[in-house]
């Protein structure tokens, strides 16, 4: 019934803090059914891995794991004033029906938790009932379902993320590390092509001896910190807050140790799988928290070092989650609107300094209202800017821009009482509201923008539907309506506008001849000039429905692509030169299940098609139409998945790998923001100087340090 691994009770009236320390407490179950009179029999199950009955021992280094309990904490249960000290210990898969799966709290218990990876736990991480814990700080707590603290990092120096075990799947909790890994199986020390957010951030008051060096002076987190097997961190005790692409040494600063560094391996290189026709996954990341709903909108953008931001909706706040180009998760933010409600992102964007803009709608109390947030680039919310239109209606925001001089533009659509309209809002680099334009069309029509851009002169242009039909809206920096592109024969897409601005401020947009609907060959892709005058019309056949998702973009040359879903299945794929004229087209096999919801190119303009089904979220073609490879999405076989089935947003770096993220689901966890990196190539082995990642070690990697010479 209680205490299914270790049970210890009533040593705190002896005076005796016993010790349990380096165990794997495994597998144990705490369940039964307990007689309290002739008439009563209740349910019991606590403390599936270690029962704490009035006693408060010192639990450390342990790894617990892989236990059940019947009600309430299968990792560890406190009771009846129990206090114990629960240090370095490894937490995880631990499950039951109730509270607190990893750690339960009951009945004046005041443990201090410190140090310890509680991960993917079922039935939360942490509870506490009668009273919280004396401390609870340097905890890394990620992917616990049900958790019921709240929060995902509660407490000082607390971290949510994947840890990076060696090896789930043959239980091998020691964390990778690019510094150094003690392999057990094998007796060696190895290196990993990434390093976990748990090495090297105990806390940094703790004795780091007897961990093997380079230490980083600082303590890991886990069942392994402060042992002789702990991974290895170089010597800086503190974890970089920006990416520095010539920190060889990963000691957030760049100066003669890198440049040492790169001695040994000069000019030396290793086999690479390189080959243009396919995509090579390089590292897959998933952000530990179940978004709880399906098909939330997910939106990637980079820095200017190449490190990915990914935005999207979690448990209804906006989660904005930075990873650095090896995957690990640098941070994440969130945003809880002030109602309380449900805040919906929708887009985000960055500027010349790599802060971070996100936009949405977000609940008031009473309706919602567009709420655009800044961050900098570690991730601290510098403003939040609000907007609700003055009838105290439904404002939904969908989309952002930024121009030159860091301004920011948000436009979506507001109900006025009696229909919806344009609304652009214009911010400052601080936050402060320039000017509001509202654009309503003839007729009181229903009018929703859903795109906008930014041209050479740092014009804006607002693109969706007025009345069934595609409009585009031109204002000036100052907010002066300019011109409007109201075409009553062309329909708009009413989920979507796609909308893309060449060298020569000419516009183009999507949308559906009204003539031809509803036949195949309905699509019209549209060229306006910069004074709004009609240039070119070019008619293909595309989309099914105007509620079908299309995607465009300009490539190098300014040939334009359109893709979208199939008339008859599947998807189409356009490429149009500067004078509309029709270059070449690719198709999937009639009646293929799969939905577009992305693309991108490459410096050498091949076009990277993202979908939203199946086990291919990515194609690539050439520039002359040619099917180059599919990228496949292949999960670790420890994380339970069923697939990439939500390939929402995708972007191409400085070194053409391609980012998709999307949702995809685990089963121990649901749905989840999974990110994913392919690259053109993989090394067949890692070299630690070798910066850019081109398997080999030469003056380029040499450029790569001197550029961030002494920056830290």
């Amino acid at each position: 019934g209680q205490g299914g691994g270790i049970y210890v009770s009533d040593s705190r009236g002896l005076g005796v803090y016993p010790e349990i320390s380096d165990n794997l407490i495994w597998e144990n179950l705490a369940s039964g059914l307990e007689l309290i009179d002739e008439y009563e029999i209740r349910e019991i199950g606590e403390g599936g891995g270690i029962y704490c009955n009035s006693s408060s021992p010192l639990i450390t280094n342990n790894i617990i794991a892989r236990n059940w309990t019947e009600l309430y904490g299968s990792g560890i249960f406190c009771s009846e004033g129990s206090s114990p000290a629960i240090v370095n210990n490894t937490m995880s898969n631990n499950s039951c029906w109730n509270a607190g799966a990893c750690i339960h709290m009951d009945q004046d218990s005041y443990p201090k938790i410190k140090n310890n990876i509680i991960v993917k736990n079922t039935g939360g991480g942490v509870f506490w009932k009668y009273s919280e814990p004396a401390e609870f700080s340097y905890n890394c707590v990620w992917g616990n379902i049900n958790d019921y603290l709240g929060w995902a990092v509660p407490g000082e120096g607390c971290v949510s993320g994947d840890p990076l075990f060696a090896d789930l799947r043959n239980y091998d909790y020691h964390l990778k590390s690019q510094y150094g890994r003690w392999d057990s199986n094998n007796e060696v020390w190895v290196l990993d092509d990434v390093t976990g957010i748990c090495v090297n951030a105990g806390d940094p008051r703790d004795k780091v001896k007897p961990e093997s060096r380079p230490n980083g002076n600082r303590i890991n987190m886990g069942a392994y910190g402060g042992t002789v097997e702990a991974s290895k961190f170089p010597k800086r005790t503190e974890r970089c807050t920006e990416a520095l692409d010539g920190d060889v040494t990963g000691d957030c600063m760049v100066g003669l140790d890198d440049l040492t560094a790169t001695i040994p391996n000069w000019l030396e290189s290793v086999d690479s799988r390189l080959d243009i026709n396919t995509i090579g996954q390089e590292w897959i990341a998933k952000y530990g928290e179940s978004i709880s709903w399906s098909q939330p909108i997910i939106k990637t953008i980079k820095d200017s070092h190449d490190n990915i931001i990914v935005v999207s909706t979690v448990t209804g706040d906006y989660v904005t989650i930075k990873y650095d180009t090896k995957g690990n998760e640098l941070w994440s933010s969130r945003y809880d609107g002030t109602g309380g409600g449900f805040d919906d992102m929708t887009n985000a964007a960055i500027d010349g300094s790599d802060n971070i803009y996100v936009t949405g709608s977000s609940y008031n109390g009473t309706d919602n209202d567009y709420a655009t947030v800044k961050y900098d680039l570690n991730g601290n919310e510098l403003w939040v800017a609000r907007y609700d239109s003055p009838d105290d209606s439904w404002d939904h925001c969908h989309a952002i821009a930024i121009d030159s001089l860091d301004n920011v533009y948000v436009t979506g659509s507001c109900y006025n009482g009696y229909s919806f309209g344009y609304v652009t809002i214009k911010y400052n680099s601080d936050g402060s509201e320039v000017w509001i334009a509202r654009y309503d069309g003839p007729d009181d029509s229903w009018d929703r923008a859903r795109a906008i851009a930014i041209d050479s002169l740092d014009n804006i242009y607002v693109n969706g539907e007025s009345g069934n039909y595609c409009t585009t809206v031109k204002y000036d920096p100052n907010g002066v309506e300019l011109w409007v592109a109201r075409d009553e024969n062309i329909m708009a897409l009413r989920e979507n506008s796609a909308m893309a601005i060449d060298s020569s401020d000419n516009i183009y947009v999507i949308g559906i001849d009204e003539n031809n609907y509803p036949d195949p060959d309905k699509n019209t892709l549209v060229k306006y000039g910069p004074d709004g005058s009609l240039i070119w019309e070019a008619k293909y056949g595309l989309a099914s429905s105007h509620y079908d998702k299309v995607e465009m973009l300009l490539d190098s040359s300014e040939n334009i692509y359109v893709v979208g879903d199939s008339y008859w299945g599947g998807y189409t794929l356009v490429k149009f030169d500067p004078n509309g004229t029709e270059i070449w087209r690719a198709e999937s096999e009639p009646e293929s299940w799969c939905q577009i919801s992305a693309m991108t190119t490459d410096s050498s303009n091949n076009i990277y098609l993202g979908f939203e089904y199946g086990d291919y979220p990515i194609i690539k073609y050439d520039s002359s139409g040619n099917l180059l490879g599919t990228a496949k999405y292949e999960c670790p076989d420890e994380w339970n998945c069923y697939g990439f089935s939500i390939g929402s947003d995708m972007i191409v770096d400085s070194t053409d790998s391609v980012y998709a993220a999307g949702e995809s689901f685990d089963s121990d966890y649901g749905n989840m923001i999974t990110t994913i990196k392919y690259s053109p190539y993989v090394c067949e082995q890692p070299l630690q100087s070798d910066v850019n990642d081109d398997c080999v070690v030469n003056l380029i990697d040499l450029a790569y340090i001197c550029e961030d010479w002494l920056n830290c």
